[in-house]
Parts: C-alpha cells; structure tokens; sequence
C-alpha cells in the first residue's frame, strides 16, 4: 500500500487533506499530523513537502478561517526539531506571514526562543540525582564498614 501511495502523489495529498480536515478533536489537526495518518500508514505521514504545500494553499487564501490558522501552526510545529525549521517549510511559512498579520504573529511565538531551558535544567536533575544517589551508597556502606 506504502509504495501505491507514493506512485500516486495527488490520491496521496487527497487523503492526507481529507483527514487533516475533518480533525475536529481539542487538539485540532496536530494529533491527525503527526500521529493518525502515520499510523494509518508510514506513506501518509506528512513530508516537508507536504507541509510546504499545504502551508502555501493556506497562505494564498484571501482570508485564513480560525481552522486555517490552526492548521498553519501545527502544520510548521510539526516539521520543527531541534536544528529549527527546514527552510523549505520556514520559506512556505513567510508566504503566510507576508499576506497575514495573524500568521506572522503565529510565527514569532512558534520561533521565540524558549522560556526554559529544558536541556539545563535535565542537566542539572541528573548531576542532583547522581549526588543523591553517591550519599545512599556512602550511607549504605557505612552500615557495613562502621569506623
């Protein structure tokens, strides 16, 4: 089924669309992104192409509905990693912020820099449980080597 998607690009798109659009849940199209249509099938799972596309017909609208708008960050969060945003999906996102104010504050949230630092403070969770856990040993070995 995998390899009859990719020989059909356009029936591919079609389902993708289909699915993403009728993602009417709390959390909108993100859980249909990344999680139904990769596991309806791996084939289905949105590509940075993908992404782009659909963030271009969203930027060519005259006027994005709130869906479009939700749809537009999810769609560019879901391509995001920790090396940023491919430019092939950041270049289809800016056509959206040049035509739409709203996208364009969309993206400023999206590519803010973060509150936290959640990779310091893991760091520093695991130094203190490294420590918490040498005192157990240094206590656990004083009950059997008393001075």
């Amino acid at each position: 089924m995998s390899d009859w998607l990719a020989q059909n690009p356009d029936l591919r798109r079609q389902i993708q669309r289909s699915v993403i659009n009728t993602s009417n849940g709390p959390d909108g199209p993100w859980i249909a992104i990344v999680h139904d249509l990769p596991i309806a099938n791996p084939a289905l799972a949105l590509s940075r192409d993908d992404a782009a596309g659909f963030l271009i017909e969203i930027a060519s609208k005259e006027i994005p509905t709130d869906f479009d708008i939700k749809l537009w960050s999810d769609l560019v969060r879901s391509q995001q990693s920790a090396d940023g945003i491919p430019e092939q999906v950041s270049s289809a996102a800016r056509l959206g912020t040049t035509h739409h104010s709203i996208l364009s504050e969309r993206w400023e949230q999206i590519t803010a820099p973060p509150n936290r630092d959640w990779r310091k403070e893991q760091q520093d969770q695991k130094i203190q449980r490294e420590k918490e856990r040498e005192n157990r040993f240094v206590e656990h070995r004083a009950t059997y080597f008393p001075e």
